[in-house]
């Protein structure tokens, strides 16, 4: 094949480009036409520039035009409708018994890659070489081959190769254009190269373009890892439009679909910052990246496929699902969004983790009144999906449910009055589009049910890939390496250059002998095939562009990488270390003092007159523990959403233990009727309070009705559990009267007012009053009760401020946590004086002295008077806004709810960095 160069070629229909790839075709169209325009020319004939698939295609559609008897009368397949007709093939050879033990939708697609290969390269092997598995895809095969054969079907693979095949034995089958150039391939399957063989026997020429020169600068660089590397490049771009704004830029890389959204980010950092903004996200981007999104990852096609979950298993419906469905902002009447997250946020107390379409709407119909009005159309378009899922029963020809879907999912509240920007109408079409492929599928699938319908087109979304169209064409492209073969650029980039990545490893398919695809010379068959490949590829990439920057990261996570073993030696290479960035996000964590003078965030504005926090001890506790994590929680009324929870939860489980046993004290009411209760009296109070507590939970408003089964279960617990605790009870050596159970107690600490509810009172002989607070958990801090911030406020404010201000309140004698558990039941708690109660250690035992120091605390009073100044100290914190991040003991922040919002990571760096600075006051500021 005699070589020629684009300017060669002449204008007009005696000249026909074959091409690699589309891309390439378009871009050869665009410089030909810059090049007649450089030469004066007002007027010419647009270069024929096609893939050799499209020219294919176009000469069998001649062909049957004019009845040619080369004509296939066979219809082409495309390759969804041919890996579905693998799909039905591969079940009715496994069976109902094995299908669900395969992946079908992967193996329909390794066993249609395995047909292309031996149709394309004729992968033949003998006999001798078939494993099992390659005898059963065999049997596959023959079974695709009599379906294709008995409906009139193709593969695009099968007739681009019989149609070589006719033109290499007959040439003269149709007329060719003077000129026979091809671009950009780097191999061409045997049936291409037979034709080709023909045409230069006949003495037609055929020509292949040439590349243009090597580029005449050249650099090779490697940094710390990829986003190093992206960051550079992103840099590099300013750099070269900065000197030349015109310059037609590309960043290439081999493993895009990896690496993309990484580069968009940091390109959209360095090149569009503006992009952040809400009014500029469809803004056009002065890039185009090549590889788009899989259609399914886009909001408005996830909304979709959401609601048809909903619609495909009203019977088991998944509540984290559920709720994001409630979320989303493609999903029913945009007014009721912040309805619609309290209504996500109550149901994951109230419901379980997988409920009923008919159950949710019956528990939204008992929700509060307030959010019952707020939330009509929500209301009406679960009813619609409920109504749906009725008449979607049956099955139905994918044509009809192609017809079907879209006015079921607009009728349940799919884009309700919602206005589309540009890239958001874009996906509402071609998600439209992919709705209405499903019809191709009738004659190969037949009648399916709505379930399998889409479960085929959330598969058919997740394939498609989606991208936005651009205004215009940007100046810089971002390009896979086989896309950027064979294009021309004023400089370019590529990255990503590691041994692990370039040369690409071998990859045979699996339903063929790996001998016979390396015998064959078929694609990815062998390392020596992947290494030859990438030599002509990297060759021709060298010719992209004058200026040339070659580059690969130096580690990946935690491992190091090699470079490429196609790149110029080590000596040869610059070795650089991370870019620094100029993105304003990356100096305000970096420098943050030179965009802004430091802001104090210690201090939020002071409790005011009218306001009221929620709270009660938690209130005091987070405060003690980190006064952030109350000024976020408490004040402004951050928090996370609850995980839904199969039956009940342990905050649930508590609160029904403390309904039972407040129950049962009032009924019982001292340790002697305890301990003349026999053991089946004490089992039918018990049964009784159980069923009270459990009645009570089930009728709160809001709540979902526990299952009869879930009822049994907690039912059981609960009685194995109190019968536990009620022994420990017995054992106490003391006796005692309950004065109190579940006493509301409120309260103004130094004006910040307080509703505490202490859980139970026992009066004991000597007339002094033990608290106690039930713990359904097994972790008791008692120790913290001598510090200065009191982590454990509970039975404290009680003992030192709640007792007494209630003039009707006794002597406290003693505070105690009441360990009702199952394993490990007991007590935990501090006394004047010995009650005789494990764990409940008299102040001048041994035990206690070791924390409650005698000089500190000389007695009982002594105990009460510093609980009364530690909580008064939190007090006077939360009123003044004391607000600052600082915490003794991280650990206490385990269940901390707004810790993302405390930023520990980062202040802990900025603490790091003032040490190292000579200001002691700033770092005692930030000090984590």
């Amino acid at each position: 094949m005699s070589p020629i160069v684009l300017s060669e070629l002449p204008s007009g229909p005696g000249t026909l480009v074959l091409c690699a790839t589309p891309r390439l075709a378009a871009a050869l169209r665009q410089r030909f036409g810059r090049l007649q325009a450089q030469q004066g020319r007002r007027r010419w004939d647009a270069l024929d520039c096609r893939t050799l698939e499209q020219w294919l295609a176009d000469l069998r559609e001649a062909w049957l035009l004019r009845g040619s008897p080369q004509a296939w009368q066979r219809r082409e397949l495309t390759p969804l409708q041919e890996r579905t007709a693998w799909e039905m093939r591969i079940r009715q050879r496994l069976g109902e018994t094995d299908t669900p033990l395969f992946d079908l939708g992967t193996l329909a697609q390794t066993a249609q890659e395995a047909h292309a290969l031996q149709t394309v390269w004729q992968v033949r092997a003998p006999a001798s070489w078939l494993t099992e598995e390659h005898r059963q895809f065999q049997q596959w095969r023959a079974d695709f081959q009599a379906w294709c054969q008995t409906h009139g079907w193709a593969t695009a693979h099968e007739l681009d190769t019989a149609t070589l095949r006719t033109l290499a034995a007959d040439p003269t089958a149709t007329p060719l254009p003077e000129r026979l150039v091809l671009a950009g391939f780097h191999r061409l399957p045997p049936a291409a190269l037979q034709w080709l063989e023909a045409l230069r026997d006949r003495g037609h020429p055929v020509y292949t373009l040439t590349d243009e020169p090597a580029a005449s600068e050249q650099e090779v660089r490697s940094y710390p890892d990829a986003a190093a590397e992206c960051l550079a490049a992103a840099q590099w771009v300013q750099a070269q439009w900065a000197r030349h704004p015109e310059a037609e830029l590309a960043i290439i890389v081999p493993d895009l679909a990896e690496q993309r959204l990484r580069l968009q980010d940091t390109l959209e950092n360095e090149l569009a910052p503006w992009l952040l903004r809400n009014a500029h996200a469809e803004a056009p981007r002065p890039f185009n990246i090549s590889l788009g999104q899989p259609l399914s990852e886009t909001p408005l096609v996830g909304a979709a496929l959401r609601l048809l979950e909903v619609f495909i298993h009203p019977h088991d419906l998944d509540l984290q699902a559920l709720g994001s469905l409630l979320r989303h902002p493609h999903w029913s009447d945009p007014a009721e969004a912040v309805a619609r997250a309290q209504v996500d946020a109550l149901m994951r107390t109230a419901l379980p983790a997988h409920t009923t379409l008919q159950g949710f709407i019956g528990w939204l119909d008992r929700a509060p009144e307030a959010l019952r009005r707020a939330t009509p159309m929500l209301r009406q378009h679960l009813a619609t999906a409920l109504r749906l899922n009725a008449e979607g029963a049956g099955r139905r020809l994918p044509s009809e449910w192609s017809n079907w879907l879209p006015n079921g999912l607009q009728q349940a509240g799919w884009l309700h009055r919602h206005a589309l920007g540009s890239h958001a109408f874009q996906a509402r079409q071609t998600f439209e589009e992919t709705v209405q492929a499903l019809a191709l599928l009738d004659g190969i699938l037949g009648p399916i049910t709505l379930a399998e319908t889409v479960r085929r087109l959330r598969q058919m979304c997740r394939e498609r890939v989606f991208q936005p169209e651009t205004e215009g064409l940007p100046r810089l492209q971002v390009l896979g390496l086989l896309e950027a073969s064979g294009l021309r650029f004023d400089a370019a980039w590529i990255m990503g250059l590691r041994a692990s990545v370039w040369p690409p490893a071998p990859r045979p398919n699996p339903l063929l002998p790996s001998a016979a695809q390396r015998e064959a010379g078929s694609p990815h068959a062998s390392a020596g095939i992947q290494q030859a490949f990438a030599r002509q590829v990297h060759q021709r990439l060298l010719c992209a562009a004058p200026a040339l920057v070659l580059s690969w990261p130096r580690s990946e996570g935690t491992a190091e990488c090699q470079p490429s073993p196609l790149l110029p030696e080590p000596e040869a290479q610059q070795r650089l270390p991370s870019p620094t960035s100029g993105h304003w996000g990356v100096r305000a964590l970096h420098e943050p003092s030179r965009l802004a003078p430091p802001m104090e965030d210690a201090h939020a504005p002071a409790l005011g007159p009218d306001e009221r926090v929620r709270g009660g001890t938690s209130l005091l506790k987070a405060q003690a523990i980190c006064p952030a994590w109350a000024y976020y929680r408490h004040r402004l009324g951050a928090g996370t959403l609850e995980d839904p929870t199969e039956g009940l939860d342990p905050r649930q489980r508590g609160t029904l233990v403390h309904a039972a046993l407040e129950h049962f004290w009032n009924t019982v009411g001292s340790s002697a009727r305890l301990r003349a209760l026999g053991e089946a009296d004490c089992i039918d109070k018990l049964e009784a309070c159980v069923k009270q507590a459990l009645d009570a939970r089930d009728a709160t408003a809001g709540m979902a009705p526990l299952s009869p089964r879930t009822r049994r279960l907690e039912h059981a617990r609960l009685m194995r559990l109190l019968q536990t605790w009620l022994e420990q009870e017995r054992q106490r050596a003391l006796p005692f009267t309950v004065v109190a159970t579940e006493r509301e107690l409120p309260l103004d600490l130094d004006g910040l007012p307080l509703k505490v509810q202490v859980d139970r009172i026992d009066a004991l002989e000597d007339g002094g009053w033990l608290m106690i607070d039930y713990k359904t958990g097994t972790r008791t801090d008692t120790r913290n009760w001598a510090s200065e911030r009191l982590t454990e406020p509970q039975l404290p404010l009680y003992a030192a401020i709640a007792a007494p201000s209630d003039p009707t309140h006794g002597r406290v004698a003693a505070v105690a946590f009441a360990q009702v558990h199952l394993k490990e039941p007991g007590w935990a708690g501090l006394a004047a004086h010995d009650l005789q109660l494990p764990s409940v250690h008299a102040l001048d035992s041994r035990h206690a002295r070791r924390h409650f120091d005698a000089a500190r605390f000389p007695d009982w009073d002594a105990v009460l008077q510093h609980w009364a100044q530690a909580l008064r100290a939190v007090a006077a914190e939360i009123r003044q806004g004391e607000a600052a991040v600082r915490c003794a003991d991280e650990r206490l922040l385990e269940h901390c709810d707004v810790r993302p919002l405390l930023r520990l990571s980062e202040r802990r760096s900025q603490w790091l960095a003032l040490r190292r600075q000579p200001s002691a006051a700033a770092t005692e500021r930030l000090a984590p």
